[in-house]
């Protein structure tokens, strides 16, 4: 059995953990403690489709069986060469 915890990062999650799904930063734990369909959204603040899509999940509803996990595209070349 797996210990899962759920880490808050805003207002946003903290109401999307009752009926949404979530939108988490990416890290080996949110990995592990994520449930339901996973995506990893690549993601560099100097990309402006980033910075659009970023501003629509955040503004719109996620599926409740949906994690959305936001990698920092400049720092994470082993997960870029995976993916």
């Amino acid at each position: 059995m797996i210990d899962k915890e759920i880490i808050v990062t805003d207002e946003k999650t903290i109401d999307s953990m009752n009926s949404e799904g979530l939108y988490l930063d990416y890290s080996k734990d949110s990995l592990m403690s994520a449930e339901g369909d996973i995506v990893l959204f690549f993601h560099a603040d100097w990309c402006p489709a980033c910075v659009s899509i970023d501003n629509k999940i955040k503004n719109d509803s996620i599926p409740s069986d949906l994690t959305i996990l936001k990698v920092d595209f400049d720092n994470s070349t082993e997960l870029k060469k995976v993916y």
